[in-house]
């Protein structure tokens, strides 16, 4: 419980310290998996002085979070203000009314490798550390990583992505371009590309870039909710 706490604390601070007389924008920071014991002992300890001073300055103090806790689940509900039975989000996985099982294990049960495999592929390419779908996609497929490069060009592609990831984090806008116009050249079929290469137009301020980019995006993966969520928020 305690990571949701400190996830749902960090908001609260947040919210606390955006005050004043003009509606101005909300910054929610969410820390999942941080310990608050820890982050209190650092703040005593001088070591997390940006946080003692929101601390300081705006509301503190420990929530309490509802059972069971999973990240998709109390994220969904910070990011709608709907609890688990209004959102309908209940697991890492969708699950099957009929059986009470997730999808992926029931397509299983009956056979349906194909459409267990691309369950399991949703499940992991939005939380790509979620132990159960990558050793279910590794037993059935013999890999876990949703996006692994295919083939020599996509594997140049995904070392450019990396090198424009790491210049955009350094604000860096104009390299990090340069670099994913190398990785489009090299694999143009490889969506990563286009997911950065919208992050980046949104940073430098180029809106209809990053509509593009997203729209190429679900060209290359239909299915992917949180391109079309990205791309309803830029529209």
């Amino acid at each position: 419980m305690s990571r949701l706490r400190l996830l749902l604390l960090s908001a609260l601070l947040v919210l606390a310290c955006a005050g004043g007389e003009e509606p101005s924008r909300v910054l929610v920071l969410g820390l999942d998996g941080l310990d608050p014991q820890t982050v209190d002992l650092l703040m005593s300890e001088g070591r997390m002085p940006s946080f003692a001073k929101l601390r300081q300055e705006g509301a503190y103090g420990r929530l309490l979070s509802q059972e069971p806790l999973l990240s998709p689940i109390i994220w969904t509900t910070i990011a709608t203000g709907k609890t688990p039975d209004q959102h309908g989000i209940g697991h890492f996985v969708a699950v099957s009314q009929a059986t009470g099982e997730s999808l992926p294990v029931t397509h299983e049960r009956q056979g349906r490798r194909d459409a267990a495999i691309a369950d399991y592929e949703r499940a992991v390419r939005y939380s790509p550390r979620y132990e159960p779908s990558r050793a279910a996609l590794s037993r059935l497929t013999g890999r876990v990583d949703v996006r692994s490069p295919r083939d020599a060009a996509e594997a140049e592609a995904a070392r450019l992505v990396e090198e424009a990831s790491v210049a955009a984090r350094r604000a860096d806008y104009a390299e990090a371009m340069r670099l994913l116009d190398a990785a489009q050249t090299a694999a143009p079929a490889y969506v990563l590309i286009y997911q950065y290469r919208s992050n980046v137009a949104y940073l430098m301020g180029d809106r209809a870039a990053a509509v593009a980019a997203l729209e190429r995006a679900l060209e290359l993966e239909p299915d992917n909710a949180l391109f079309q969520q990205n791309l309803e928020q830029l529209q």
